[in-house]
């Protein structure tokens, strides 16, 4: 007989095979997913269990700060902070190290104060390849001090300048914002650590939860166990709707402060000029805003404000993303890097600091800038 005359299959027999491949398929996928939900647990249970580490452990280089809520901890040094000879060095000052032993006599006029959270302070990297302290090599005759301090709010950056870095009368101040900073921002805790925070007050701004008081232990688990539990594939779905969402809800309730961040700003640019300095404000962007291709509100409202009020603006988002795929995976430190530590992942790396020393030194260059040396 011809294939072509032989008799059709029977349709039982045809459900039955592709029943029986449906079902194949779906052991198939629901064995994946019970190992990777058993993997997920356990990841769960070990962040949980080891949620009770003693405080300290958390941020070794930092002590409690009344204004601020923790701050450096001076002449702290650790050779291997960030891995093998990645050292992280604090001056007697209570400043990030620089390439330079720091001079107390170095004229104000040459002297560039950074501010920022840890894509100032330079988590990840070593004393003499964060951007603050690159801008001395780019620009000859400036010495920089570096007030950027990890995990730090917009607010707390702020308020360390105003006590910290305005008596030390620069003629530059380099105030420079991420999206961490401003999210971190609003409320009295992050992560279970308390802080201070700012407040619009009629025409003024009122510091609030001030003193800061001592760090509890029990908050900071009770964040960490949070985090963990975060973590479990099945909360990650749930995060992913956005009335529930707690970045998105953080997001959204630092957009409704950027009234408040453009008085603060602002004051800031003011008090810089009566001393006879030169304010200047930069957005560095995280791994995720540099991919992004065209300006967010934020941005555009920062750029819009800045302009508007003479204040030097730089925006690194469009730097980033220019960049080849390559090239800007390797401006952030990888959560497979060598040696990396913990908390580094997602730092701007040797690389990424580089770049945002260019930048910076390029608008700190431009005519009009007479306060700072140049070649």
């Amino acid at each position: 007989m011809s294939p072509a005359s032989r008799p059709a299959p029977p349709v039982s027999r045809v459900r039955n095979l592709v029943a029986g491949a449906a079902s194949s398929l779906a052991i198939t996928v629901a064995t994946l997913a019970v190992l990777e939900g058993g993997v997920s647990l356990s990841l769960f249970l070990r962040d949980y269990l080891s949620a009770d580490a003693p405080v300290p452990a958390v941020r070794a280089h930092t002590v409690h700060d009344t204004l601020l809520g923790w701050v450096n901890q001076p002449g702290y040094a650790n050779a291997d902070e960030y891995g093998p000879g990645v050292g992280l060095s604090i001056t007697r000052s209570g400043f990030r190290a620089g390439a330079r032993v720091p001079s107390d006599s170095a004229a104000p006029a040459s002297r560039v104060v950074c501010s920022g959270d840890s894509f100032t302070f330079g988590s990840g990297v070593a004393d003499d390849r964060h951007w603050c302290t690159l801008l001395e090599g780019l620009l000859p005759g400036i010495r920089t001090s570096n007030l950027g301090e990890a995990s730090y709010g917009f607010d707390q950056s702020a308020l360390r300048y105003r006590r910290d870095g305005a008596p030390l009368a620069a003629g530059v101040h380099v105030f420079a914002l991420t999206d961490g900073a401003l999210d971190r921002a609003p409320g009295s805790s992050l992560d279970g650590w308390s802080k201070p925070y700012l407040e619009l007050d009629g025409e003024g701004v009122t510091t609030r939860n001030v003193p800061v008081g001592p760090q509890r232990g029990d908050a900071v688990r009770k964040a960490t166990a949070a985090r963990a539990l975060d973590g479990l594939r099945i909360m990650q779905e749930f995060r992913r709707v956005r009335g529930v969402d707690r970045e998105w809800a953080a997001a959204r309730a630092a957009d409704a402060r950027l009234p408040l961040v453009e008085r603060v700003i602002g004051d800031m640019a003011s008090a810089d000029r009566e001393r006879g300095g030169t304010f200047v404000l930069a957005y560095l962007p995280s791994f995720r805003t540099a991919r992004r291709d065209g300006a967010d509100e934020r941005r555009t409202r920062l750029a819009a404000f800045a302009k508007a009020r003479g204040i030097p603006f730089v925006d690194l988002t469009q730097r980033f993303h220019a960049m080849r795929a390559d090239s800007l995976d390797l401006s952030f430190i990888g959560s497979d890097a060598p040696g990396r530590s913990d908390g580094a992942a997602g730092q701007l790396s040797r690389l990424g600091h580089a770049v945002v020393a260019r930048e910076i030194a390029g608008v700190l260059a431009r005519p009009g800038r007479e306060r700072v040396p140049t070649r």
